[in-house]
């Protein structure tokens, strides 16, 4: 399994469909507009958010959004994974992954 999400991993990475920033904040009450917002500050209109752990007030601000879907390390479809158009990961989860792969 580690060995196949590894290689998923490096094919997006090679297609650029990775995008990473450093930390993903949303304010209470979580309204669906933040998620958007934060979408089109990266430029991306569908994504994937792979977190490290769960966070709820992203959880509820995207619930009603067909464009992102939240996931957590320990959550990831790998066939959601591989049909995504853009993943957005944090800088936290970029060390989550690089212990859970390697």
């Amino acid at each position: 399994y580690r060995s196949a999400m590894r290689s998923i991993w490096s094919k997006l990475a090679e297609e650029n469909k990775i995008i990473a920033i450093k930390e993903i904040n949303i304010d209470e009450p979580a309204k669906s507009s933040q998620v958007k917002k934060i979408l089109s500050d990266i430029g991306v209109s569908k994504a994937l958010v792979v977190l490290n752990k769960k966070d709820e007030q992203l959880n509820k601000a995207s619930k009603n959004l067909k464009e992102c879907n939240v996931l957590t390390i320990n959550s990831i479809n790998p066939s959601m994974l591989i049909n995504a158009d853009k993943v957005v990961v944090t800088s936290e989860t970029i060390s989550s992954l690089t212990e859970v792969l390697s």
